[in-house]
């Protein structure tokens, strides 16, 4: 079924609609935008507002037995530490979406960043008032949120490695390969928290189980499950700049640029220095050697 989260009843065909009412037991909410520059507005319309629409969907289905709702490891980052539970935002959700919906384009991109206050980007902030949502108005549903960490390529299943988009941790990895990304900016002592995505899906898969399990018929029973891998099998970022470079010696990908390097630094020079010599130099000797052949740059 073809459908869109940005309109009444996901945009569905009457019969598809009246198929999904009456059949579905089983709802994994995996939609959102998880872009991390995404305007606040359209960030809320994805992340928030499509919560609301699903749930009214949700109240409809006859046969419902689990609500498992995908929020995110990051969705309450201006926290030290982070608990199994769902956290009161310093804004109430309703409240803000219906100010924004009053306001032109321009006045909430002025606003944003106030409104996100210690919240690195709109998406971790949209995620958390999602998980608010849920709780306020789908308690008494059976419903669960999992929050996975970075979510990386497979480790087993189907295939290990296996990865349909370059988005993510993948897309890092992909232009560090090609030569294309050789420096960043970070602490090679802190922890890089990717969990596989087969992990991911056999816990939500779990979960829906566990939650028609509990479920006890309207009184609600909420859990909420943190997938991440930091705390069991951690990851540093200096690790990863010597695993990357050692893999692609090994198992080279087609049409590198150059040969892969990372260095990871947090020193404002050093990074200024390692952005000209690794990134802005080659690139404008390469864009000038097309030119000199009479190639688009």
């Amino acid at each position: 079924m073809q459908g869109d989260v940005n309109e009444e009843d996901f945009g569905l065909h009457s019969d598809n609609l009246r198929r999904l009412l009456e059949e579905t037991s089983v709802v994994f909410h995996v939609a959102a935008t998880i872009r991390f520059d995404e305007p606040l507005k359209y960030a809320i319309e994805m992340n928030v507002i499509s919560v609301q629409r699903l749930v009214g969907l949700c109240r409809r289905m006859t046969r419902l037995k689990a609500l498992v709702h995908v929020s995110t490891a990051y969705a309450n980052c201006d926290r030290n530490h982070i608990e199994e539970m769902v956290y009161q935002p310093s804004l109430e959700p309703q409240k803000l979406i219906d100010i924004i919906g009053l306001l032109p384009d321009k006045a909430v991109e002025a606003m944003t960043p106030h409104l996100l206050k210690t919240f690195p980007n709109t998406y971790c902030f949209t995620k958390g008032l999602a998980e608010y949502c849920l709780l306020k108005e789908a308690g008494d549903l059976p419903l669960a949120i999992v929050r996975p960490s970075i979510v990386g390529a497979a480790w087993k299943e189907p295939i290990p490695g296996w990865i349909d988009n370059s988005q993510g941790p993948s897309l890092l990895f992909i232009a560090n390969g090609k030569g294309l990304l050789r420096s960043m900016t970070g602490h090679r002592e802190r922890v890089m928290d990717v969990i596989p995505v087969d992990f991911t899906a056999n816990l939500l898969i779990a979960v829906g189980w566990r939650t028609a399990r509990i479920y006890d018929g309207g009184k609600g029973s909420l859990t909420v499950y943190n997938g991440t891998s930091g705390g069991v099998n951690p990851l540093k970022w200096g690790e990863l700049e010597s695993n990357m470079v050692h893999s692609f010696a090994k198992n080279p990908l087609d049409l590198a640029f150059r040969r892969p390097k990372m260095i990871f630094t947090e020193h404002p020079l050093m990074r200024n220095y390692w952005s000209t010599v690794s990134h802005l130099l080659p690139a404008y000797i390469f864009d000038m050697a097309l030119r000199l052949v009479g190639k688009k740059t």
